[in-house]
């Protein structure tokens, strides 16, 4: 599965709020732009409004000049007693005035064009203002006819040139008056194009009023998914744990940093849960040796007061049946003669001779067999601590084992030993003897003809580590559980008494070793293992 890390989630991230705020400030700017032309444009219509206004109203102040000097020219033609009083008003004056309004206007036209030139500067509206520049070419054309007609000193009194300067100034009227008409046009048809363009510009704002809105959305949602809810998930999973709930796995799908975090999570938990079982599992292993211990000890203190109590009786009992068998020897030599004399005796072929000494017999054999227990007990109950040396551990099992290999009950049994080097111990060594023979003679007991043991000897960490695995019988739970309890057996009755294997824990705690039992189940083998410090 692909990985996508946080980062480039988080670029992307920053790439979408990238493109909403360069798409508002944008519109912006647009808006900002369109505002300004705005407004220059008003202020532009505002201030050549009023130089049109000018203009025309001084060419009607020309006119009114001119018409003075006509007025003047037709009194005087007539002798009209009014050209006295208008000379005396000096008729140069009335030429001058008209030369002055004539000049003015010119200087506002020269404004005006100067402020169609400056709005005209692209080819845009060089083209919009076209009419009107031909409009003013015309009017300019038409001054300079006017310029030339009164360029004479005496062109008021040239009836020529008074008729030609009338028919301009008709002219340059009625081109005047479509200054304002231009302007105002112009500013209908400007007027219609910001409302076009504000209406374009109100739909552009509302499809990105709404794309800004879904793309706010979009990186909200991505911003929950890639960060809040992992996040959520994380802090949830980890109380869970925490609480105690190790079972608990955490589950992301976000395939970055966030889902292996969840993962290292939920394989620390699985290792830490498995530590704590086994933890748990060495307490409670430690618990029923500690509860074994105390349960020996106890047995121990009793069987060592009870075999104290047994022996002196055992000891009265088996000296009596001794001593009763040394006298009555005679007397059952001459009982065997007068039988032998006499003929058969009892039915079944058995004198009373052979049943006398077969009674005394069995009283002493097991009279020394209670007392072979009571010591069995009293090596049990015994915890003071024997002398240790340094013991050659591989020399001492294979002692054991050519030991017992004579012994008619397990020659046909096979005992394979695998210890490729010596391995030296601070033991007792009649006590380590005792637990190898005990060790060796209850997995040769569990397997049948052709069976085999095993043995290894190994050294670890300090430890010598002796083990014994056979291919017998095989040990159930329960049977793995009370292993080491003293008095336990699975012998027949009469063939065990349950204290090799006590004696055996005893021995190895004594030495701070350990010893541990396993088997798979019944029928399926079982395993003994043990280690003692090697020590100095």
């Amino acid at each position: 599965m692909k990985q996508r890390p946080i980062r480039l989630k988080f670029l992307f991230g920053l790439a979408l709020l990238l493109i909403l705020v360069v798409t508002l400030a944008g519109t912006g700017l647009v808006s900002l732009s369109l505002y300004s032309n705005v407004v220059s444009n008003l202020g532009w219509r505002a201030e050549i409004l009023p130089v049109a206004a000018d203009l025309s109203t001084e060419v009607d102040e020309l006119r009114i000049a001119f018409n003075e000097i006509q007025l003047l020219n037709r009194y005087r033609s007539q002798h009209h007693p009014l050209v006295v009083t208008l000379a005396e008003t000096n008729p140069l004056t009335l030429q001058s005035r008209f030369e002055m309004k004539l000049n003015g206007f010119g200087v506002t036209l020269e404004q005006y064009l100067r402020l169609l030139r400056e709005r005209g500067d692209t080819e845009a509206e060089k083209g919009q203002l076209a009419q009107e520049f031909s409009t003013l070419n015309d009017i300019q054309a038409k001054m300079q006819l006017i310029q030339s007609s009164t360029a004479d000193p005496k062109w008021v009194s040239n009836s020529i040139l008074i008729n030609e300067t009338e028919q301009h100034l008709a002219e340059l009227r009625t081109c005047a008056g479509q200054l304002p008409k231009f302007q105002l046009a112009e500013l209908a048809q400007y007027s219609s194009s910001v409302k076009s363009r504000y209406r374009a510009l109100f739909s552009l704002f509302i499809v990105l009023g709404i794309g800004s809105g879904i793309l706010l959305a979009v990186l909200i949602r991505l911003g929950y998914l890639w960060v809040f809810q992992p996040l959520s998930v994380l802090v949830a999973g980890s109380r869970e744990i925490a609480s105690g709930r190790f079972q608990h796995r955490i589950k992301l799908q976000t395939r970055d940093e966030m889902s292996e975090l969840a993962n290292a999570l939920n394989e620390m938990t699985e290792r830490f849960e498995t530590v704590r079982t086994d933890l748990d599992e060495k307490v409670r292993l430690r618990s029923q040796e500690a509860v074994r211990n105390e349960r020996l000890a106890s047995v121990g203190f009793l069987a060592a007061g009870v075999a104290h109590e047994i022996n002196n009786p055992l000891a009265s009992i088996a000296m009596c049946a001794e001593s009763l068998d040394r006298r009555l020897q005679p007397i059952l030599r001459d009982r065997e003669e007068e039988s032998a004399r006499s003929g058969p005796g009892r039915a079944d072929g058995e004198s009373d001779v052979e049943v006398v000494r077969r009674y005394l017999g069995m009283i002493q054999s097991e009279a020394f067999r209670c007392k072979g227990i009571t010591e069995k007990l009293l090596d049990f109950s015994r915890t003071e601590k024997s002398d240790r040396q340094k013991t050659d551990l591989k020399a001492l099992i294979f002692d054991m084992v050519e030991m017992i290999a004579h012994h008619g009950d397990y020659r046909e049994k096979e005992v394979r030993l695998n210890m490729p080097e010596p391995v030296f111990a601070t033991v007792n060594s009649q006590e380590m003897k005792q637990v190898v023979l005990n060790l060796l003679t209850n997995a040769l007991d569990s397997i049948g003809s052709g069976g085999t043991v095993r043995v290894r000897l190994s050294e670890s960490d300090g430890f010598a580590r002796i083990t014994v695995e056979d291919d017998g019988c095989g040990m159930s739970p329960d049977v793995l559980n009370n292993v080491f309890e003293p008095f336990f057996t699975r012998r027949k009755q009469g063939q065990g008494t349950g204290l090799g294997l006590s004696i055996t824990h005893r021995i190895i705690t004594d030495h701070e070793g350990r010893i541990e039992a396993q088997s798979p189940g019944i029928g399926r083998g079982s395993t003994f293992r043990i280690e003692v410090p090697i020590g100095c």
